[in-house]
């Protein structure tokens, strides 16, 4: 998964840490007066640097900012290709614009260089493996995998939420990138959501909750009739969010961001795995993943042996059992008032569909 490619000049103003005050639009703007400051907006940064100095840090700067997950396609003659890419974005309505952008050093970078057409494969929310496929190198990725052609040869692929097919019109230097720019000739919309991607994590849409409460401040939201109470899915989407902001808050607090507090989890849970096989637990990009290892190892809390295979170190144990005991304590806060039989029935639920999950992966 490539991580965000946007222009350091625009995301750089946001990473600054100089103190903001509101401006008219309601948005925030840098301020250098002495006038009166809310200490609740006054905030030590958790990161601030040079991103030529600390490149692992400023990612994770741009990982601030949520993305759709798009796989790019394009016909280069009689080559076929494909990446995983969050760098899309529109640019103009009339004419209809969008540009991508791609690694210089990507294995299909001259073909899409070269393609004149390219298509915008959005992906949805049930297409994570898919993501994680075309995120990888390889020679043959379409393989296995369902699609048709499109207007101009450039694969479509199957089950996306959207696809927008382009004719290639102009390209610009992007540094270690190159930016294409496309003419849209055709978009498809389906009735699908969509998956994100922020901070180092696939997610999905939900409403946010103060939206909700403005809608019906006095409604019984847990209790009311309808769908959003009825799946389970929808359920676990809301508790994920309500757990996960607590959890989140602790790794930060002990020192971790969220995809260094997994990681570590996970290499404790199923130890002397490599990379490729830690891979179907975290849920995570392969460069979030690949970026989050090489810090913890560099900080001597995990280490790999000459095949690959991770384990924690002393240290590293340590670290974990301070991070786990922190979090199984806010957890119990926000499980009080459940009987323990309620609890182990909640996991029993959990692992019950996560191995559903994998046995219907397996069979596709």
């Amino acid at each position: 998964m490539k991580t965000a490619n946007k222009d350091p000049r625009s995301i750089g103003d946001h990473c600054s840490g100089n103190r903001t005050q509101n401006s008219s639009d309601g948005l925030s703007s840098s301020s250098s007066d002495t006038g009166h400051v809310d200490p609740l907006i006054v905030v030590a940064p958790a990161e601030q640097d040079d991103p030529l100095e600390n490149s692992i840090a400023y990612r994770r700067c741009l990982g601030q900012f949520a993305t759709g997950v798009t796989v790019v396609t394009a016909r280069s003659g009689d080559k076929l290709v494909a990446m995983t890419a969050n760098s899309f974005s529109s640019v103009s309505l009339s004419p209809p614009l969008v540009l991508w952008s791609v690694k210089r050093t990507s294995q299909s970078f001259e073909a899409f260089r070269d393609a004149p057409h390219f298509a915008i494969n959005i992906l949805a929310t049930d297409q994570l493996a898919l993501s994680r496929h075309f995120g990888k190198s390889g020679d043959d990725k379409f393989t296995s995998i369902p699609w048709s052609s499109g207007i101009s040869g450039a694969p479509m692929l199957h089950g996306v939420a959207a696809s927008i097919e382009c004719r290639r019109v102009l390209e610009y230097d992007g540094g270690d990138h190159l930016i294409i720019l496309g003419h849209v000739e055709r978009f498809t919309r389906y009735d699908r959501d969509v998956l994100l991607f922020v901070q180092g994590r696939y997610g999905v849409v939900r409403d946010h909750p103060e939206l909700a409460a403005k809608l019906d401040p006095d409604a019984d939201v847990l209790n009311a009739q309808g769908p959003t109470n009825e799946f389970m899915a929808g359920l676990m989407y809301r508790a994920y969010g309500a757990l996960s902001t607590v959890m989140t808050r602790t790794q930060r607090k002990e020192g971790f961001d969220p995809a260094q507090g997994r990681i570590l989890g996970a290499i404790a849970s199923y130890p002397n795995r490599t990379v490729d096989m830690l891979m179907p637990e975290l849920y995570l990009g392969a460069t979030v993943t690949e970026n989050s290892i090489s810090e913890l190892i560099s900080n001597g809390l995990v280490l790999m042996s000459a095949r690959g295979e991770l384990s924690l170190s002393d240290q590293g144990q340590a670290r974990l059992k301070r991070l786990t005991d922190a979090i199984r304590l806010r957890e119990a806060e926000q499980l009080d008032g459940l009987t323990n039989d309620d609890i182990a029935a909640a996991r029993r639920v959990f692992r019950h569909l996560i191995s559903q999950g994998r046995a219907t992966q397996s069979h596709s």
